[in-house]
């Protein structure tokens, strides 16, 4: 039902509508997505699996009036003062969650908002692709359009290619209301779609919705992308070997910074290799039984990409890399630690998925995988 959490009081979604306060407005019922485990590839594992909530809860369009849009995530507070972390990425964990002692009365808005805003999405691609953008789905399978919405609450595209697909949706510029720090908005009336899925757990609608939305479609994936992860954080420090690595198999090294159409470029993809990194929500673009190799550093075992690759249908292989740092567990923010690929693990997961795909009679001509 609900309670205390971090000093303040909250309710599920579905438990506040039902009392009066608002109306939910469901496309997907409640359900268990328990993931298989994931093929590890190598002589390191870590526990994915433990780190995936298996329960998705009912989602839909939470119609509200009166309710507080809250600070840089967009978290919703009832009128009368009730937190509802179902509509944020952090679901059942309230408890980290931080609210402020004394909330804000906020600016009043007339008339109808939608709010596509994300826990995370101001700041990261993949965040913003999978939790906040779509988000739309939802609003438009509960039978909403944009036509009836006077603003759209949402995040600043954080990178160029969030932008480009943040266009694409057909939200004018006009209709834009952007969060930051310090929001405080109680709209009129207020149209909430609740997060997809469950943090680091995707359904399969998520990466359909994306491909119908952005129109990524490719006649034969034929590409071998290799994206790397050069002067940011959690980075191999034998990055040189790697590269040269990837290349003799065949690959190219992808700048998605540089990039046209990124989604057309991965569905392009028949074999991606990246180290963890919001680039990879652009798995989402990928075609059925695209082979997927993550490099997953120990230190941050996050099975975001893991349960979208399955969500899309690809073929998923993680090759743990051990961290330069490791903390002790639980593990519950982004490591900042760099990493090693053991090379011959590498070149052994490469040849691996050489052979699945040569055996699947997809074999690519050489002439296709010189690197650009």
């Amino acid at each position: 039902m609900g309670g205390e959490g971090a000093g303040f009081p909250w309710m599920r979604t579905r438990d506040f509508a039902a009392g009066g306060g608002a109306r939910l407005h469901v496309v997907y019922s409640a359900r268990e997505q328990m993931p298989p485990p994931p093929a590890f590839v190598g002589s390191l594992c870590v526990d994915l699996l433990g780190r995936i909530d298996p329960h998705l809860p009912d989602l839909g369009v939470l119609e509200s009036s009166g309710a507080l849009v809250l600070g840089k995530h967009g978290w919703i507070v009832s009128r009368d003062g009730f937190l509802l972390p179902e509509q944020s990425w952090y679901g059942g964990e309230v408890e980290r969650m931080r609210l402020p002692a004394r909330l804000p009365t906020g600016t009043v808005l007339p008339g109808t908002r939608l709010s596509l805003a994300s826990d995370f999405a101001g700041r990261s691609y993949g965040h913003y692709l999978l939790d906040s953008l779509s988000r739309m789905h939802v609003f438009l399978a509960a039978g909403f359009t944009l036509d009836a919405v006077d603003h759209v609450v949402c995040q600043r595209p954080p990178t160029a290619e969030a932008a480009l697909h943040f266009s694409r949706l057909g939200v004018p510029a006009d209709k834009c209301v952007w969060i930051a720090d310090g929001t405080a908005l109680r709209p009129e009336r207020l149209l909430s779609p609740g997060f997809p899925g469950t943090k680091m757990n995707y359904p399969g609608w998520v990466p359909a919705y994306l491909k119908q939305a952005f129109g990524a479609s490719v006649a034969t994936p034929h590409r071998r992308r290799w994206i790397g992860r050069e002067g940011l954080r959690r980075t191999a420090i034998n990055g040189a070997d790697v590269r040269r690595t990837l290349e003799a198999h065949g690959f190219e090294a992808y700048d998605i910074a540089a990039a046209a159409n990124p989604a057309d470029d991965f569905a392009a993809a028949a074999m991606v290799v990246s180290p963890h990194a919001g680039a990879l929500a652009d798995l989402a673009f990928c075609a059925p039984a695209t082979k997927v190799l993550e490099l997953l550093p120990s230190d941050h075992p996050a099975p975001y990409y893991y349960t979208l690759s399955l969500a899309a249908g690809l073929d998923y292989r993680c090759l743990v890399c051990r961290s330069l740092h490791e903390r002790p567990g639980p593990l519950r923010s982004p490591s900042t630690s760099d990493f090693t690929v053991d090379i011959d693990e590498l070149s052994a997961a490469l040849s691996g998925m050489e052979r699945v795909q040569a055996a699947a009679g997809g074999a690519v001509p050489g002439s296709l995988l010189r690197p650009m």
